[in-house]
């Protein structure tokens, strides 16, 4: 390997290695309490448990609250509420950006946008007997 041939490659490198720090993000601190504050969710049945769909806009049911207990940098972890009382455990983590996330509950995943005391959450079911989608706007209140 010539001179310039080693150099270009160790700048390279070093481009690189800059570059992975400069899309490291300063995450958000989501720990607390969100509560919905609007939304909207469609309803349908599977192909085992047919049902009438139901859309609606007013989202008077499904989800209530996040709460997030703990978080390390991009991940966190808490529980989901929702307006029938059902709890579920939640892990989540933002993408590099620090405004967007990924939650994995056991009924389905959650993604949305953290702009700051607002959360945006928008939803699929990972269920045999139903099919939900959804979005709701959080607000953060603790």
């Amino acid at each position: 390997m010539n001179s310039f041939t080693s150099k270009f490659a160790f700048a390279v490198m070093f481009s690189l290695a800059g570059a992975s720090q400069a899309y490291a993000a300063d995450y958000p601190n989501i720990v607390g309490t969100w509560e919905r504050v609007s939304g909207m969710r469609a309803v349908t049945g599977t192909s085992q448990n047919k049902q009438t769909p139901v859309l609606t806009t007013a989202g008077e049911s499904g989800l209530k609250m996040i709460k997030v207990s703990s978080q390390n940098s991009g991940v966190f972890e808490g529980e989901a509420k929702l307006v029938d009382g059902e709890n579920h455990l939640i892990a989540g983590a933002f993408r590099k950006d620090g405004k967007r996330y990924v939650i994995s509950s056991d009924i389905g995943t959650l993604s949305g946008e953290i702009l700051g005391d607002e959360m945006e959450v928008c939803f699929t079911t990972l269920l045999t007997t139903v099919n939900i989608a959804g979005c709701y706007q959080m607000k953060k209140v603790k």
